[in-house]
């Protein structure tokens, strides 16, 4: 029983460990983004961000206007 708990607490610690590893490459790859974009073209987060948020207004005002995706979402309900 208690190697069966081993086992677990292995597996378990296996995949916490990966998951730590990925997250931090990520962070680091976005970090350099950031910076690359800042220094590089001098565009803030906050100029990403806001033109994430334009886009998305966009597209929400494309879905809205689109007859065919409002029946396809009416269908559905």
């Amino acid at each position: 029983m208690i190697i069966l708990t081993f086992v677990v607490a292995w597996i378990v610690f296996t995949i916490l460990v990966k998951v730590v590893k990925t997250t931090v490459k990520l962070a680091f790859t976005v970090a350099a983004i950031i910076v690359l974009l800042k220094f590089g073209f001098d565009i803030s987060p906050f100029d990403v961000v806001g033109y994430v948020f334009e886009s998305l207004q966009k597209l929400s005002a494309v879905v809205e206007g689109n007859d065919v995706i409002k029946d396809l979402i009416d269908a559905k309900n």
